[in-house]
């Protein structure tokens, strides 16, 4: 199982082009933890 680095996402130059929200960030963040295996 390769151990993925923490998500980390330029915020500014993201919200340039997608207009996502704190809780839109995070609910991508966990399902890409959980899609990668982690709790």
């Amino acid at each position: 199982m390769n151990k993925l680095p923490p998500v980390v996402l330029p915020k500014i130059e993201f919200n340039r082009e997608f207009s996502f929200t704190d809780a839109d960030f995070e609910r991508i963040r966990k399902l890409i933890y959980k899609e990668a295996g982690f709790p």
